[in-house]
């Protein structure tokens, strides 16, 4: 291994560990008392001058503007993406444990294989087929491991996440389709520029008011618009630059280990033997789907 692929491994090891503190920002945020769109539209203010400045660099680097039709576009991956996904996820947090939401949305890929072979008509192959028996047996057996611990609203924090990672999973088949024609620079710009306009508007119409929040939300929501959102990006994009994009996928896998790891020192989130070894098949099979593709 050079010291370039190293430097990457790195990178998108960190990128991962990075990544999944938003759970557990989110998690402790709720401790305080905010509720689920207040800490999104807190993550979502402390992130736009960020991605203001990444939008303006990336139309300051190309040479052909956008169309309307590519606007329209990447506004409805964005809130699809970043609206509606992240709204389920951060109501699914309510309910369930961090560990359980990082390994649900882990499974994104298995849904990204799903929605290519139906759009597409992608066959899938035999392979395929048993990496997804492989990873949703797994997530039945952290899924009842946690419902024995959590009770009742296991369930309904689950299917929330889980929609969470159908609607990311389509985001990314949109995005595929459109990166290579607009860059990825300023595609990731102005989606989360579309889904911070309609997530501010939710909150206008049904959020509660942002000032006089206890002083540890704000600072749980700065830290996950930059720790858990924006550094991460960077990271990711940098490690995939220099060991590629097929490595750095699995690699990224660390996210659900860091976070099961955080959740149980920060959080006190027990973790149990069936939970660990569900856990340990989820990620197995999703390693599978993501060497196949």
């Amino acid at each position: 291994m050079t010291k370039e692929q190293l430097q990457g491994v790195l990178l998108v090891l960190l990128s991962g560990v990075t990544l999944s503190t938003k759970a557990i920002l989110a998690k402790l945020a709720y401790r305080h008392g905010a509720d689920a769109l207040t800490v999104l539209s807190l993550r979502m203010f402390f992130a736009l001058p960020f991605l203001l400045l990444s939008a303006y660099f990336a139309e300051k680097k190309s040479a052909t503007r956008l169309t309307q039709g590519e606007l329209v576009q990447i506004a409805l991956l964005g809130v699809t993406g970043y609206y509606v996904s992240s709204m389920l996820d951060f109501l699914g947090l309510m309910y369930i444990s961090a560990a359980l939401e990082r390994l649900v949305l882990f499974l994104y890929p298995t849904f990204v294989i799903l929605i290519s072979a139906i759009l597409f008509r992608i066959l899938l192959r035999l392979q395929h087929l048993s990496a997804l028996f492989i990873t949703y047996v797994g997530m039945a057996v952290v899924f009842q491991q946690e419902q024995a611990l959590w009770g009742g609203d296991v369930r309904k924090g689950g299917l929330l996440v889980l929609g969470c990672s159908i609607g990311y999973a389509a985001y990314l088949v949109g995005a595929g389709r459109m990166i290579p024609n607009v860059g990825a620079q300023r595609f990731n710009a102005y989606s989360l520029l579309s889904a911070t306009v309609i997530i501010w508007l939710h909150w206008l119409v049904f959020g509660r008011p942002l000032h006089g929040l206890p002083l540890p939300v704000y600072g749980y929501g700065f830290l996950m618009a930059t720790l858990g959102t924006v550094i991460p990006t960077i990271l990711l994009a940098k490690g995939i630059a220099l060991v590629g994009a097929g490595p750095a996928a699995i690699l990224t896998s660390i996210g659900p280990v860091s976070t099961v790891l955080l959740a149980s020192t920060l959080l006190d989130e027990p973790i149990t033997t069936g939970q660990a070894l569900g856990g340990v098949i989820v990620l197995v099979g999703v390693a599978i789907i993501t060497v196949q593709r």
